[in-house]
């Protein structure tokens, strides 16, 4: 990506080059992939997206990255099992607010996200 130049910013907003979509993204998350974490890290200013789908919340926090960290925008579907301390953490919230989420979370039908 060092070779790619920094994408176009046309009336505030940068210009999008690449959109790249990881579904059942719990299955790269957990691997030293860094090349995953360069794309994450140094993609924005190149015009690269990145959008992970995965089976919990809980797997964006990892013991040698966290990715949660450079998420911008954050949709939680319905599930069970999604800790309070990883809502706190992908929503920015207080722990109170993340515990009465968590209740929520787990009652959502399918579709619904918070």
């Amino acid at each position: 990506m060092a070779t790619l130049p920094d994408s176009p910013v046309t009336v505030g907003r940068r210009t999008i080059r690449y959109i790249l979509v990881i579904d059942e993204a719990h299955n790269f998350l957990g691997q030293k992939d860094m090349f995953l974490q360069r794309i994450i890290r140094e993609g924005r200013s190149k015009g690269v997206v990145v959008f992970f789908a995965s089976q919990s919340p809980n797997d964006y926090q990892q013991k040698f990255f966290n990715f949660q960290k450079l998420l911008e925008f954050a949709y939680i579907f319905q599930c069970d099992g999604v800790g309070a301390g990883a809502v706190q953490d992908i929503l920015g919230c207080s722990s109170k607010t993340a515990k009465d989420l968590q209740t929520e979370i787990s009652r959502l039908e399918p579709w619904q996200v918070s």
